[in-house]
């Protein structure tokens, strides 16, 4: 039988929308291996010793994924995405202004007592439950931040809506880069979204936090620490990488109980 090799080589490319725009903060990811990157502020990234048999996936909020073969990135490295559309049906008209009662939903004045120290690449969801259960204006969303790491990380602030079919995160409902340099991280930060006009589903919304920087010079120590509370009796946090699968297998703290991030949402109802 003959055999056959795929060799290791390193990957060079840069991703753009089909008005040849760079784009940003765009994740790029291998399926086989636990391995990626973002691309920089000029749409570009580098992926280091790769099989070339191996898949790579590309994702960006505003954007629709793309799976492409690494070796078909040897022959062409500039990667178009394609805008996502959305349907008209899904648009509604909403008077914002009848939204005045506001209200903090819900961990981030709750003890700080443990954290969570993530890698660039990774995502934290903590699911923000609408207790209210109507509609709401979501205007500020805030978290505490325990280090900020020697990585120089930017955070990327998401929102995503509770799959229909499960609890999991599903879709952005928040369809624009926000992102936290590192320069501008603070032990607080309050994100004012209310110029997005972003309705809270009636059900409630996942709370994304993501390292996005490139971490090609990051050793596997730089971690950002974001500060968690251990009171919760409910496993409310779901851990990702680089937009590859969401996972539901967080482990119990000492105490018995789950390690939520001090996260909560300002909302008007």
């Amino acid at each position: 039988f003959p055999l056959i090799s795929f060799s290791q080589t390193d990957l060079k490319g840069i991703i753009c929308n089909h008005d040849k725009s760079p784009l940003p903060y765009t994740n790029v990811v291998l399926l086989k291996k636990n391995k990626g990157t973002a691309s920089n502020e000029k749409g570009e990234f580098q992926l280091n010793n790769i099989s070339l048999d191996d898949t790579v996936r590309i994702t960006n909020i505003a954007y629709y994924p793309k799976l492409i073969r690494a070796s078909m990135l040897i022959k062409n490295d500039t990667i178009y995405l394609e805008d996502q559309i959305k349907e008209l049906a899904e648009v509604t008209v909403t008077n914002f202004e009848i939204f005045r009662n506001e209200q903090d939903l819900d961990f981030l004045e709750y003890k700080h007592n443990a954290s969570f120290e993530l890698q660039p690449g990774n995502q934290i969801a903590v699911f923000i439950e609408n207790k209210i259960k109507r509609e709401g204006w979501i205007k500020v969303v805030s978290f505490r931040v325990k280090d900020k790491g020697t990585c120089k990380n930017s955070i990327r602030v998401r929102l995503l809506q509770t799959d229909p079919r499960g609890n999991e995160p599903s879709y952005d409902i928040l369809d624009q880069n926000i992102i936290i340099n590192f320069n501008e991280l603070k032990k607080i930060n309050h994100i004012d979204l209310s110029q997005f006009k972003i309705l809270m589903p009636k059900e409630g919304v996942f709370v994304v936090l993501e390292w996005v920087s490139p971490d090609i010079n990051c050793d596997k120590y730089s971690y950002t620490d974001i500060y968690g509370n251990m009171a919760v009796t409910n496993n409310l946090v779901w851990l990702n990488f680089r937009d590859k699968h969401w996972s539901h297998n967080q482990p119990t703290c000492p105490n018995g109980n789950y390690c939520t991030p001090n996260v909560s949402l300002k909302v008007a109802y």
